[in-house]
């Protein structure tokens, strides 16, 4: 399970028209590693796997890609906004509910370390 952060607030400055481009980016960018990911809700992505390791790398290598590749949108009232970087958290595991948990303890992990 992966979900793009602080896709709130990003609603919330530029428009849901923004967040929606957001997050076919984001789509874009796991299915260009690879991942065989599904849409679930938000700014949330199921991925399949053969293994652990195999959506660790290709999930890492997303990260990375979001992270080092910025993208224009145009927000409601037509301004071009460049996105200079992307971070998404994620969660692995063998079942979804599983897979959620360790999203949120990741999810948890990223916003301790923001405040340092």
């Amino acid at each position: 399970m992966s979900d793009v952060d602080n896709l709130k607030p990003i609603n919330d400055r530029f428009g849901y028209s923004v967040g929606d481009m957001l997050i076919r980016r984001f789509a874009e960018v796991l299915t260009s590693v690879g991942l065989d990911a599904y849409h679930h809700l938000g700014g949330t992505f199921l991925c399949k796997g053969e293994s652990y390791q195999e959506l660790n790398v290709k999930l890492s290598e997303a990260r990375q890609i979001l992270r080092q590749q910025p993208f224009s949108v145009s927000d409601v009232d037509g301004r071009v906004i460049a996105i200079e970087s992307t971070e998404f958290s994620f969660g692995i595991g063998t079942t979804v509910e599983e897979a959620e948990v360790f999203l949120g303890q990741q999810k948890k992990l990223r916003v301790s370390e923001s405040r340092k």
